[in-house]
């Protein structure tokens, strides 16, 4: 077998080991927690670590996605997931460079 059958041999395994693990991961599935696609405002303060008032001051001023039925506040698992990831990149980047290198390593 020469070299270029050996490349395009282990690309075919570095690509179906990725799709494996996109298929473990759920990739393409929505984000449950617990079975739900949306969060009551006690599970959501649950996930993100914080108290009522906090969570009902992001709600208040539309920092954090969320949907009301009726009186109550529901708080989707994926918009959740991604606003997470968006908030902590956002704070990253603000940090300066070394305190980003102590962090990372």
């Amino acid at each position: 077998m020469g070299i270029l059958e050996q490349i395009h041999e282990k690309l075919e395994n570095i690509d179906n080991e990725l799709s494996e693990l996109k298929d473990a991961a759920g990739a393409g599935q929505p984000h449950l927690i617990d079975g739900k696609a949306a969060l009551s405002t006690d599970d959501a303060m649950e996930l993100l670590g914080i108290g009522r008032n906090k969570l009902a001051e992001l709600t208040k001023s539309n920092q954090i996605p969320y949907m009301k039925i009726g009186s109550r506040y529901f708080y989707p698992v994926s918009s959740l997931l991604n606003w997470l990831r968006i908030t902590a990149d956002d704070n990253f980047k603000g940090l300066n460079e070394d305190t980003q290198l102590k962090i990372i390593s």
